[in-house]
């Protein structure tokens, strides 16, 4: 991690819609505005640095909402949405190792006659969770929360869905479709879909008491697509070989199969200057050479990107 590169969020009283998120690479001798945030003033988001030099994880606790990003928060995603009580304290924290972070959830009820607390571990960049429950008092919320490494598939691959409920749990009902017919009771299942689409995933737990106390719902949670449709980006280890790496001179970009879209070449340095931007238009002939004997030796990251959607490859650049 980069000491010397600091994010801030900053709210201006005047502006009701608006959260600023600023970003400096010399510990605040210069900062630059880079996204202004469509978010209400009141909105609880933090910030922590990844492992890795650009990975930043940003969690909104308002609308139970993770972002990550690992271009130093020149572009974002949106990873997942949790399912969380309405009485909680909560924090973020980047972990030691690559992919790892931990987000802290501190229950309380009304009178504070209930206290637990959880700790999500996520060793994937936020993919699946571990839960773990260090305190305990009283009666323990039931909460139901799920995610699954996959949410862009192609007809009929299983998918995996982990589970990472908590309470005093007897029961598991998922819906994988929303439709309103119970599809699995095991914990965590496995499921194929039949059919292209989106889907919206639900999952039902039943408590003590033997009755439904909560579920979890993803809205257009899984995208189903055919196998001849497959996204370029999609797919980049796959459709995209990027070598050699690390590079002295130039870097080449193969691309194995026909080229029926733009994509955008940006690479980036470890600062996040934009330093190489190359358009590649449809039909492109493959390798594509990029020269970068010119840059500095060091880390550097190369984002290709389409109408649709970006991947991010780090490179080392070295003469």
């Amino acid at each position: 991690m980069n000491e010397d590169i600091i994010y801030n969020l900053s709210k201006k009283v005047t502006v009701a819609d608006t959260i600023y998120f600023f970003r400096s690479f010399n510990k605040f001798d210069s900062v630059e505005l880079i996204h202004k945030l469509n978010y209400p003033w009141y909105e609880n988001i933090e910030l922590s640095g990844g492992y890795n030099s650009g990975v930043i994880y940003m969690f909104d606790f308002t609308e139970s909402k993770l972002w990550i990003s690992n271009d130093f928060f020149n572009s974002y995603q949106s990873v997942d949405t949790f399912n969380l009580a309405e009485n909680y304290i909560t924090g973020i924290e980047g972990g030691k190792t690559e992919g790892e972070f931990y987000i802290l959830y501190t229950y309380f009820d009304q009178f504070y006659e209930s206290q637990h607390i959880y700790i999500y571990q996520s060793s994937d960049y936020g993919k699946t969770f571990e839960v773990f429950h260090p305190f305990a008092k009283g009666d323990e919320p039931v909460l139901a929360n799920f995610s699954t490494i996959d949410k862009e598939l192609h007809l009929t691959t299983p998918v995996e869905f982990t589970n990472f409920s908590v309470g005093d749990i007897l029961e598991y009902e998922w819906d994988f479709d929303n439709d309103g017919t119970i599809d699995s009771y095991e914990q965590n299942p496995i499921h194929s879909y039949q059919d292209t689409g989106y889907y919206t995933v639900k999952l039902s737990i039943t408590g003590a008491g033997g009755v439904i106390q909560d579920y979890g719902v993803r809205y257009d949670y899984i995208h189903v697509d055919d196998l001849t449709n497959t996204n370029l980006v999609e797919n980049i280890n796959k459709e995209i070989h990027i070598y050699p790496n690390p590079v002295s001179d130039q870097i080449n970009i193969s691309i194995k199969t026909n080229l029926n879209r733009t994509i955008d070449i940006c690479i980036y340095n470890s600062q996040g200057e934009l330093v190489r931007l190359l358009n590649l238009k449809e039909n492109a002939k493959s390798p594509i050479s990029l020269p970068v004997n010119d840059l500095p030796n060091g880390i550097y990251f190369l984002k290709m990107s389409t109408p649709e959607q970006s991947q991010t490859k780090k490179i080392i650049i070295n003469h």
